[in-house]
């Protein structure tokens, strides 16, 4: 901070007007603001805010990002928007307090050499009173969000103030601005203690000066050296000793407020010349950073005015002259020079603690190998490469720096060695894994008789990370066996060849040949062989060969025989008809044969050819014929009797708005197909059809059709639809994502929507996430607290669009 002598702090009542400037102390300020008188820093909070005492130079810094407002406080100076996506959030508050002595009050805000590029928005202010400084209510009385850095004033008016009363000042620089403040006080307002000479001035020997006061309390008391006229009024001559020198002399004027009392004062040196003129003196400035603006000052610490040569240079180290301007009353000053020394930026250097294993802790060192101290950005991350950035401090004079850590992540050989092997089978162990890792296995070598596990270590590695060991499972399996036995049958007769093995999950597979006379056989797996086997002559046979297999693992083929003697064929036709509970079906059987039925009930004979069944329920009925030979055989047919179809069904619901689903539910017994026509021009044959959508008003019928194949039976009921309902849409304007069970995600509700379109934004506009659809919602994934905003399209069910926008708070 720049400070100045000869200043005291000031009490007063804010009743008009006042000045504020923001600036970089370190920096010249714009032309017009004054110095800086010795000031406390602005509180970090709202319970510890600085009381302002002097508006004639007070200075104070916007500090790194910080927050300490309370929510009631962040949500009133976030309605203070300057789009529908920008508004007030804080970034690093501090807080001055001050009593008004009227109810309005006028500030003109200068904005000046703040971090940031002018383009960008520096401050934001706010003014406003509470009844507790860290909880409960706030009452807003101003708000500004888009102060930019410029060197005319921004002009703000405040009304409604109640005398008396305590208010605060909050500071922010927008997105963690970093810029310094002074805040002077303008006409038209009860301001500190001052008078019309310099705090600094000179005389010739012999001369006097008639000085004024004003500000303060109104009543001043004069004191110092020899030379004043008077010691109480507001006008006194001072005259002071012809000898060259300096005199010092004060006025105080008792005064202040609740917040400040105090008693003011104003001191003033006047410097007495003799003939000749006196040489100009200079409080040293600087060293200064490189490309760190500074000025020179126009007059010297004795009074002297006048000008410096060569132009002011802020890259380079170098000596400025002062020539006073000519024509002083008590005779010409000499020159004299000032060194001012700019240092160079220097390039922070560090040691690279790379490269990494993957979660190895990682520390990055806040100050450099050559001394600089600063912060990294962004936050250490030990399971990826990453470049960091070393940002330095405010007080450094350096560049900032970059340097990027390799991690590297653990690597796990692999093998291409089958898991599941043949008992007898080799296999060699590699040293090397198929992604080039070197190792040795436990136990070393493969046994081919049994299950076993086998353990690779790799061998210890020159990188930053050792490859994990890999542990094999490799199971032998046993060779497989087939137990079986041949058979003798009649013709059309099936085998019967159960399949077993020694070996538990052994599966079967065979072949055959046979004789020319018989057929039916083929190859096949499975646990047994039935086959239905046909003789054309008095005997025949066919041998089957069979092959155990477990797994990849085959064991040997056994054979066996099956010998077949000829029958008599009997085929019934029709086969295995299906009627309906009192319908009749003719069988027959073809050949020249004696056949014989059974059993006789339903049949209107049991001998003969041909019969006709009429059964009530389901019946087998048998044929045995016997030829003129004597050989026999037997045919058995199924009549399957159907129960008649019931077709019934449900519609729900069965009245209702556009677009109306209904739901059908069959109830149909006995049935195996179904035809639905749905009034509609919609139809179906499934045994339950999806939910049919009636998208108009109207009247429809349904109509269902059951059949089981034979029969069927006819079900029919009546829709009707009204027109479609008003679309809901309720927008809510906060929610909590903290994982407690309630208003963790943020939607927009919508009744009788056909289709949601939402897009979510924080503050910059910058866009956070899309809802596509009515069930869409956003969990406000790592989004920081504030205000975000949305737009929607949302069409009703009649296709009509509805468009909005918004805004809404995440609060955590």
């Amino acid at each position: 901070m720049k400070m100045f002598s000869g200043r005291s702090c000031r009490t007063f009542f804010l009743s008009a007007v006042f000045t504020i400037f923001f600036h970089a102390l370190s920096f010249a300020q714009p032309a017009g603001a004054p110095p800086c008188a010795p000031s406390t820093p602005p509180g970090n909070s709202v319970c510890t805010a600085t009381p302002i005492c002097d508006f004639n130079g007070y200075c104070g810094t916007t500090p790194s990002k910080s927050v300490s407002a309370w929510q009631a406080l962040r949500n009133a100076v976030g309605t203070c928007c300057q789009s529908s996506i920008d508004c007030f959030t804080l970034d690093n508050d501090r807080y001055l307090k001050f009593v008004p002595s009227s109810n309005t009050i006028d500030l003109n805000v200068y904005v000046y050499n703040c971090q940031k590029p002018l383009t960008t928005k520096a401050i934001q202010i706010a003014i406003f009173s509470a009844a507790d400084c860290s909880s409960g209510p706030v009452d807003l009385k101003y708000c500004n969000m888009q102060m930019n850095q410029q060197t005319a004033p921004h002009n703000i008016n405040v009304n409604n103030l109640t005398p008396g009363e305590t208010y605060y000042i909050l500071i922010d620089g927008y997105s963690s601005q970093n810029c310094g403040f002074t805040i002077a006080a303008s006409s038209g307002i009860s301001t500190g203690l001052t008078a019309d000479i310099n705090q600094n001035s000179t005389l010739c020997a012999g001369q006097s000066v008639t000085v004024t006061a004003s500000g303060g309390s109104g009543s001043y008391t004069w004191s110092g050296d020899a030379g004043l006229s008077a010691t109480s009024g507001a006008t006194v001559t001072v005259t002071p000793p012809s000898t060259p020198g300096s005199y010092n002399y004060k006025i105080t004027s008792n005064g202040g407020t609740s917040l400040c009392p105090s008693s003011s004062e104003y001191n003033f040196t006047i410097n007495v010349q003799a003939a000749g003129g006196a040489t100009p003196t200079f409080n040293q400035i600087g060293p200064f950073c490189a490309g760190e603006n500074f000025t020179l000052p126009v007059t010297s610490t004795n009074g002297i005015s006048g000008t410096w040569s060569p132009a002011v240079d802020v890259n380079t180290t170098k000596t400025y002259t002062f020539t006073p301007a000519g024509g002083g009353g008590c005779g010409s000053s000499p020159t004299t020079t000032m060194t001012i020394t700019v240092n160079q930026k220097v390039t922070p250097s560090f040691t690279n603690p790379g490269p990494v294993c993957s979660g190895t802790s990682l520390a990055l060192p806040i100050t450099s190998t050559n001394g600089i101290t600063g912060t990294w950005s962004p936050a250490i991350n030990n399971t990826t490469t990453t470049t960091y950035t070393f940002t330095p401090a405010a007080n450094e004079c350096a560049n900032t720096a970059q340097m990027t850590i390799v991690v590297d992540n653990q690597i796990t050989p692999s093998f291409s060695i089958p898991s599941s092997v043949c008992s007898g089978t080799n296999i060699t162990l590699p040293v090397t894994s198929d992604n080039n890792v070197s190792g040795v296995w436990s136990p070393a070598t493969f046994d081919n008789t049994q299950s076993g596990t086998y353990t690779f270590t790799p061998n210890s590695g020159s990188g930053s990370c050792q490859a994990n060991p890999v542990t094999l499972n490799i199971t032998v399996n046993p060779t497989p066996d087939v137990i079986a036995q041949g058979e003798g049958i009649c013709t059309g007769e099936t085998t019967n060849i159960p399949l077993a093995s020694s070996v538990n999950g052994t599966t079967f597979s065979w072949t055959y040949t046979s004789t020319a006379n018989v057929s039916g056989a083929s190859n096949g797996t499975g646990n047994s062989i039935n086959q239905t086997l046909t003789c054309s002559d008095l005997t025949g046979s066919v041998t089957y060969t069979i092959t155990p297999s477990l797994g990849a693992c085959t064991g040997t083929p056994v054979s066996v025989v099956v010998n077949v003697q000829a029958t008599l064929p009997v085929t019934i036709t029709p086969q295995n008809s299906k009627i309906c509970a009192g319908m009749s079906v003719p069988l027959n059987v073809a050949g020249n044969a004696t056949y014989t039925w059974s059993p006789a009930t339903d049949l209107n004979t049991t001998t003969g050819n041909t019969v006709i069944a009429t059964p009530n329920s389901t019946t087998t009925y048998t044929v045995t014929g016997t030829s003129a030979a004597g050989c026999t055989g037997t045919g058995t047919v199924t009549i399957t009797v159907l129960p008649n179809p019931d077709a019934s069904f449900t519609a729900t619901p069965a009245t209702g708005s556009a677009p109306l689903a209904v739901t059908l539910t069959n109830t149909s017994t006995n049935s195996s197909s179904y035809s639905w026509t749905f009034g509609n021009g919609q139809s179906s044959s499934a045994p339950i059809p999806p939910v049919v959508n009636y998208t108009t008003s109207g009247s429809f019928e349904i109509i269902l059709i059951a059949s089981n194949g034979i029969c069927q039976d006819t079900a029919k009921t009546g829709i009707i639809v009204f027109d479609l309902p008003e679309i809901v849409i309720i927008t809510p304007n906060i929610f909590t994502p903290n994982k407690d069970g309630a208003n963790d995600e943020y939607f927009i509700y919508t009744e009788n929507a056909k289709t949601v379109y939402v897009e979510i934004f924080n503050r910059w506009g910058n866009l956070m996430t899309k809802l596509e659809k009515p069930t869409d919602t956003w969990d406000g994934g790592n989004s920081p607290e504030g205000v975000y905003f949305y737009k929607y399209k949302i069409t009703d069910l009649s296709d009509k669009q509805y468009e909005g926008h918004g805004f809404f708070h995440l609060e955590r």
